[in-house]
């Protein structure tokens, strides 16, 4: 019989403390690190929920791109842009010295 691995973490890119964690809405299998305590799949049918895109609007933002340009090249509509760049604002600020 063979064992399959755990997938690694996209988190903390660790393999040996993920463990399986329920299914998501989907049926698909879920997993949670035992090191960096987050949840994940090991793919996702939802664009916006893959673990690096708020970092990819960021970035994109940054790089003047407008709100629509972002959603389309990423394929994420425009209202979940407008609410992630909004979230990216917030913790900005809170990471200004007072």
């Amino acid at each position: 019989m063979i064992k399959t691995l755990p997938p690694k973490c996209p988190f903390c890119d660790k393999r040996e403390q993920v463990k399986k964690h329920g299914s998501g809405s989907a049926g698909l299998q879920r997993y949670r690190c035992l090191d960096c305590h987050k949840t994940f799949q090991s793919h996702y049918y939802y664009r916006a929920n893959s673990p690096f895109i708020d970092e990819q609007i960021a970035r994109l933002s940054k790089e003047g791109w407008s709100a629509k340009q972002i959603g389309d090249y990423l394929r994420v509509s425009l209202p979940t842009v407008n609410k992630r760049l909004h979230k990216l604002q917030g913790k900005e600020h809170q990471n200004e010295p007072a």
